[in-house]
């Protein structure tokens, strides 16, 4: 399945879930997802993910200490597109963002930066891949809480 992951600085990276890396989806094996909001620790890192899933989306944090590093807006249907986007304008005045861009797929993943410092380089690039890797595993969970399915971006399409 193909998704918009839009990253700090507007850039867009168009990545397909099935390249996302083995040594990601082993750090997510522990990472159960269901409605409502939860904590989880990333050890390795020394991250906290604090995320909140619901039927119009999903939105989850990347913490180190008390820190929000970004905020991790998740799109799964083209239907609550527009309804997802107002948090993203919200968080807008929150952050490091000057102008939002406006996805072009059904399946989009907005990484908002709220204070990148409180992490280093490293953690950064890693926070990236995680995010990826969560809002994979988020859709996964969805189709099994029952949420409307959407047609995938499908590679080629």
């Amino acid at each position: 399945m193909l998704v918009e992951h839009i990253i700090p600085g507007n850039n867009v990276v168009i990545r397909e879930t099935n390249e996302i890396d083995p040594e990601t989806l082993e750090l997510l094996k522990p990472f159960q997802i269901s409605r409502g909001s939860r904590k989880v620790r990333i050890s390795k890192m020394n991250l906290e993910i604090k995320l909140a899933v619901t039927d119009k989306g999903a939105v989850f944090d990347v913490k180190k200490n008390r820190d929000i590093a970004f905020t991790n807006i998740c799109c799964f249907e083209e239907e609550k597109k527009d309804e997802v986007m107002k948090h993203v304008e919200v968080l807008k005045k929150l952050s490091f963002v000057v102008e939002v861009k406006n996805p072009n797929l059904t399946c989009w993943l907005y990484t908002v930066p709220i204070n990148p410092f409180a992490l280093s380089v490293t953690e950064m690039t890693f926070a990236e891949d995680i995010a990826f890797g969560i809002y994979h595993s988020i859709y996964l969970a969805r189709k099994k809480m029952g949420y409307e399915s959407h047609k995938e971006n499908v590679s080629g399409q």
